[in-house]
């Protein structure tokens, strides 16, 4: 089976400045002193909710091993809850 091609340094490059760019439209929308306006229980889901919601359709023996790792340390439940990080 043949190797997969790496993604060519100006691929990578384009994408990160798509992503900058995004970033600099975002912040017109909400400006950055504008973030200690926000009130934590005006929010519409709980960090718990958005997880559950990402395990649906998962293979559920593999999702209670995601739940252990995530159990053991604040670094562990971070790194294996990403859907936590969009808020």
């Amino acid at each position: 089976m043949p190797n997969p091609t790496p993604t060519s340094p100006k691929k990578s490059q384009d994408r990160s400045q798509e992503r900058r760019e995004i970033g600099r439209l975002r912040r017109k929308q909400l400006r950055r002193q504008d973030h200690c306006n926000w009130q934590p229980q005006h929010r519409q889901h709980t960090a718990i909710a958005l997880i559950e919601e990402s395990m649906r359709g998962r293979v559920p023996s593999l999702v209670a091993i995601k739940y252990e790792r995530m159990a053991t340390s604040p670094f562990g439940f971070l790194s294996w809850s990403c859907a936590g990080y969009g808020g």
